[in-house]
């Protein structure tokens, strides 16, 4: 069942959808699962990240960083490339994640790869 309808919102639609984001999805069990719908959404449609910026857009922007460290090398490569201004805008440390998801989630052996793949997402964001 989808969470979102992807409609245009305007500025009391959005606010609307704010509080029930932040009460009913944000930090709950349905984080992960809005997220991989949002995923998806987005990548079929990256040209609709901009029109959709301040509502789904800005919203799986939160869900990807809330849920940072759970996410694969790969998931964590497309955020980097795609997220990182607006992640910024929203706040979050970006370094600090980064130096903690390469700290918990990679062995010794794939940590330089690992790094020039996430260096180069960072140079393309």
């Amino acid at each position: 069942m989808s969470q979102f309808d992807f409609t245009v919102l305007d500025g009391g639609q959005v606010e609307k959808m704010d509080n029930i984001f932040f009460d009913s999805i944000y930090n709950t069990s349905k984080a992960t699962e809005a997220r991989i719908e949002l995923a998806n959404y987005f990548d079929k449609h990256p040209e609709n990240a901009l029109k959709f910026r301040n509502s789904y857009w800005r919203w799986f922007v939160l869900l990807c960083w809330a849920g940072f460290y759970k996410l694969s090398s790969d998931e964590l490569i497309t955020v980097i490339n795609r997220q990182i201004p607006v992640a910024i805008l929203l706040d979050i440390d970006v370094l600090r994640k980064l130096l903690s998801y390469f700290r918990l989630n990679n062995s010794e052996d794939d940590v330089v790869s690992f790094f020039k793949r996430v260096k180069l997402a960072v140079f393309e964001s």
